[in-house]
C-alpha cells in the first residue's frame, strides 16, 4: 500500500512539472516490448504512455519526459508439478535528451516501479512483490514527425532487474 501511494505521488509530482504551454504538445507512446527476465524467463509485452517536453530544457537542449506503463505476458510454466501463472507489469518515469551531434539518438535515465504476482492455484494466496529501480535508456528515433517509429533499449537496475528492448511509435 505504501509503495502504491509512493508511486501515485511520483506520478502527480512529474505531471505537475509539465509547463502549461506543453500540455498542447503532449505525445502518445505506443510500444511492443521484450523483457529478458520477466519472472525468471523472457517475455513479450505491450505498453503505452505519454511523452512531453520539459519546458525551457526542451527548447534549449531537446529534453523530454516520458511516463509509460508496460504489461508483460510471461508463459505459464510448471514448477515441481504445480502450474504457475505470472502477472508482471511496470511503470516507468523517465527523462531523455536528444544528442546534439546526432539528433536521431537519445539517452536518458529514470525510475521504474515493477509488480510481479505469482499464482500456483494450489496455495492459499498468490505471492510476488513490488520494487522500485533505476532505468538507463538509449534509443533511436526514425524521424521527428508525429507517427515516427523508434527503437529503445532499457536496462533496469533494481526493480525489474532486466534488459528491455522496445519498438514503437511516438504520436
Amino acid at each position: 500500500m505504501i509503495r502504491t501511494a509512493s508511486c501515485a505521488v511520483t506520478v502527480i509530482a512529474l505531471a505537475a512539472t509539465v509547463p502549461r504551454a506543453a500540455h498542447a504538445q503532449l505525445g502518445v507512446v505506443v510500444e511492443a516490448d521484450h523483457g529478458s527476465k520477466v519472472g525468471g524467463a523472457a517475455a513479450w509485452g505491450a505498453g503505452g504512455g505519454i511523452r512531453f517536453p520539459l519546458g525551457y530544457w526542451s527548447q534549449r537542449g531537446g529534453f523530454f519526459g516520458e511516463i509509460t506503463l508496460d504489461w508483460f505476458f510471461p508463459a505459464r510454466t510448471t514448477v515441481n508439478g504445480l502450474s504457475v501463472s505470472q502477472t508482471y507489469w511496470e511503470a516507468n518515469f523517465d527523462g531523455v535528451v536528444d544528442l546534439k551531434p546526432a539528433p536521431w539518438l537519445y539517452v536518458g535515465t529514470g525510475f521504474n516501479f515493477t509488480d510481479l504476482s505469482i499464482d500456483t492455484g494450489d496455495l492459499a494466496a498468490p505471492y510476488g512483490g513490488s520494487e522500485l529501480g533505476v532505468n538507463l535508456i538509449g534509443g533511436i528515433k526514425l524521424g521527428n514527425h508525429r507517427g515516427a517509429p523508434f527503437l529503445q533499449a532499457r536496462y533496469e537496475l533494481g526493480g525489474g532487474k532486466q534488459f528491455v528492448a522496445s519498438a514503437g511509435v511516438h504520436f
